[in-house]
């Protein structure tokens, strides 16, 4: 049975969410945790990194619906769940390119993976203030951002899941990090082309 918080929802939100599922109160709790489960397989199939986040902030989306009278209460619940995954998916993978981008701008050579291929005097000047100023980071916060940006899509999920499990911290706590040292880096980096050398 779940308890009367989950996520971002609490109280009388999430009692208007088991109530819409079964009027009865032990067997909409049961549905309401195959529908989760299913939610996270629905991410994970996908390649999303943190199905289990996704699949709470889909729950949350649809009992904020179903509290401000969004939803018709005749709705299918499960096939309400899919439409609004969907889109919670859509979003995920918009915010993804969107950290993309932002590293990506930190130089002009591109991502970390693109930065061991700079050309003309510029670029080899700014992979030398990149290297320079990775090296005045600490060994794990350098792997970290490293690990981070390494390899196609699907492979950094699949790193970066790897990379949280073993810091023990949820993947958006560690997206904080990363986003943190890349504007240390980009940072350090700015300083080093004004000054002109490493």
């Amino acid at each position: 049975m779940p308890s009367g918080r989950r996520g971002g929802i609490e109280g009388k939100t999430f009692e208007g969410l088991l109530e819409w599922l079964d009027s009865d109160r032990a067997r909409a709790g049961e549905r309401y945790e195959i529908i989760r489960r299913k939610l996270v397989k629905f991410f994970e199939w996908r390649g999303a990194a943190e199905a289990a986040d996704l699949a709470d902030r889909t729950i949350d989306r649809v009992s904020l619906k179903l509290e401000e009278g969004g939803v018709r209460r005749e709705e299918n619940p499960s096939a309400y769940f899919y439409g609004v995954a969907r889109n919670i998916l859509k979003e995920s993978w918009a915010e993804d390119a969107q950290r993309g981008r932002a590293m990506r701008e930190l130089t002009a050579a591109g991502s970390p993976t693109e930065w061991s291929s700079p050309a003309g005097a510029e670029a080899t000047q700014r992979m030398a203030c990149l290297d320079s100023c990775l090296s005045r980071l600490a060994p794990n916060s350098r792997e970290l951002i490293l690990t981070y940006y390494r390899g196609n899509r699907g492979e950094k999920i699949e790193s970066r899941k790897a990379l949280a499990a073993r810091l023990a911290i949820p993947m958006n706590a560690l997206w904080i990090r990363s986003h943190r040292l890349r504007l240390a880096l980009e940072s350090c980096i700015q300083n080093c082309l004004r000054k002109g050398k490493p």
